[in-house]
């Protein structure tokens, strides 16, 4: 028996598999009357640290994009940019190699996601990686620590998190 794409939502609710900051903007975005399709397993996509392309279901608009779910940006105003994980694709971090369009920077506490172009955001960070602070993770990736307000004027769209319409 094949299931409908209503019923086949209905188990990936229950049993999404990835980050949840994928699965709240894949619902999102539905609901705004985009296609979304999941590419995060993808080995063509995941070496390129793409998760999801959505199509505008009006224009024709074809977004790929690379998700974050932050649960610390509420609390300190601050993006971490991953350049080094020593786990994964050759001790690179995902900035490194993202080929994505936009990144969905998400807020995990305020359910928002900060939308930014990745080209206009690895041109900021080239220019500023010298002032910018270096941190270690807990599992040793390091990253640049980059104030929300200092990009302001790379974030080209806020998007709320919704729940997906069944």
């Amino acid at each position: 028996m094949v299931a409908s794409n209503m019923e086949e939502e209905k188990l990936n609710a229950v049993f999404e598999p990835h980050n949840p900051g994928e699965w709240e903007l894949k619902a999102t975005l539905r609901n705004h009357n985009y296609s979304v399709k999941d590419v995060s397993d993808n080995p063509d996509y995941w070496y390129k640290d793409i998760d999801l392309i959505a199509t505008n279901n009006e224009t024709g608009n074809v977004s790929k994009i690379e998700v974050k779910w932050d649960s610390r940006i509420a609390a300190t105003g601050n993006l971490f940019i991953e350049f080094a994980n020593p786990r994964s694709k050759g001790g690179k971090g995902w900035f490194e190699f993202c080929e994505a369009d936009l990144l969905a920077y998400g807020d995990s506490r305020n359910k928002v996601f900060y939308m930014i172009k990745v080209p206009e955001l690895k041109e900021f960070v080239a220019r500023n990686k010298n002032v910018l602070r270096v941190v270690r993770t807990w599992d040793d990736s390091q990253g640049f620590i980059l104030p929300k307000k200092y990009i302001e004027h790379l974030i080209i769209d806020t998007i709320v998190a919704e729940q997906p319409n069944f």
